[in-house]
Parts: structure tokens; sequence; C-alpha cells
């Protein structure tokens, strides 16, 4: 029988085996290193899944600065108009007007109260009455509002006259005057006489001037 090594063939190399210690050494290996490949795959991901949600939330925040910015004046604008007609509404808080006309889309409000009741009104108010020049002979106190129709909104920059014409036929005229805190226009007037008076104005509000008035009865529930 021919031997192998006179054939010239060397004998094939013992195949190396791994005990199963080490079979499970190696493959824990690949399997950490395949976890940290993953790992590190989801750590970027979520890197970058934190810089879309940075830069989302400073964009938002961004765009929110500015639509507040462009909204904030208008806003502003409508809460100033809110307020001040929760003022004109607090104004008479002791009665209804005894009028409210509407003349060229301004409403006009008149009050007529006795100078007790506007006293009272102001005490409640507290509004001092220090400084306030009245005539000593004067009853009553006539107040005036107006109102802008179409802006919704209280015109407290006009020059308004205010007459009264008695039950005997005599007069008096006065300038009606802001009256700060109270929110509204205010002349006080003698009105000693009971029967049917006649409450006129006369207001400019910018260059144009517009009348109204009415019928005031004293000591009479009728009114016109």
């Amino acid at each position: 029988m021919i031997s192998a090594a006179r054939l010239g063939l060397s004998k094939l190399p013992k195949k190396k085996t791994r005990s199963k210690t080490q079979r499970e050494s190696v493959f824990q290996l690949e399997f950490r290193e395949e976890l940290s490949k993953i790992t590190s795959k989801e750590r970027k991901e979520f890197t970058m899944i934190r810089n879309v949600i940075v830069f989302c939330t400073v964009f938002l925040f961004f765009i929110g600065q500015n639509i507040s910015a462009y909204v904030d004046p208008g806003q502003k604008e409508h809460e100033a108009m809110m307020q001040e007609q929760e003022k004109m509404k607090h104004e008479h808080i002791m009665r209804q007007p005894a009028k409210e006309v509407i003349v060229d889309g301004i409403r006009v409000s008149f009050w007529v109260e006795t100078m007790m009741e506007h006293h009272q009104m102001m005490d409640k108010m507290n509004i001092p009455m220090a400084g306030m020049k009245m005539d000593p002979d004067s009853t009553h106190e006539i107040s005036i509002s107006l109102f802008d129709v179409n802006s919704k909104k209280p015109i407290t920059n006009a020059k308004i006259n205010l007459k009264i014409i008695r039950p005997d036929g005599s007069d008096q005229i006065k300038m009606a005057m802001w009256m700060k805190g109270m929110n509204h226009f205010g002349a006080d007037f003698k009105m000693d006489q009971k029967g049917e008076y006649q409450v006129l104005t006369l207001f400019k509000v910018g260059d144009k001037k517009h009348k109204a008035g009415f019928y005031y009865h004293m000591g009479q529930p009728h009114q016109h």
C-alpha cells in the first residue's frame, strides 16, 4: 500500500475545535458588537428627532411671538373699548337714562338726577367733590354721554352745550364739562318747578354739529 507521504501528499491539518465555552464567548462578543451598532444607530436617530423637536419648538415660539405682536394692538384696542363700555354702563349705577336718542349715528344718553342723588353716586364711585364748581341754586344734575354707533366707541372729546326751558318759559344754558372718573359730560341746573321741561343739547364732534333733545316732566310720571 502506497503511503500518503510517497504520493507527496501531506496530512491535512487537524480541524480545530472550540469548546462550548469558547463558542459562547465568541457569540456573546459578536452579539455585543451588533448591539453596540444598533444602540449607536438608535442614538443617532434619537439625537436627530430631538434636534427636530427643538427646532420646531423654537420655530413655533418665534411664529407665535410674531402673531402675538401682530394681533396684540387690535386686541388691546378691543379690550380698551370693552373696558370703556363697562365704565359707561357703570357711570350711572343708580338709574337708567331718562332718555336715549340716536342722532347722525351717535347715541345720546341723558340722565336727570337731583344733586343729592348725584353726590351719592360720586361717593359710591369714590370720586372726590373737592374743587368742583357747583351753582348753590342748582337742584339737579343733567348728564350726557355720546356713543358712536358705527365704531362702537364712546365719544369723550365733544363740545357740548345744554339748555333747559322751564315750565314757566324761562331758560338756562350751560356748557357740559367732561367729568373724569364718571365718564360723562355734565352740568347742574335749577329745576325747582313742577311741570314739563325741555332739555336741549347742541354738541360738536370734530367739525360737525348735532342737535338732540327731549321733554322731561317733574312731578308727573308721563314722559314723551
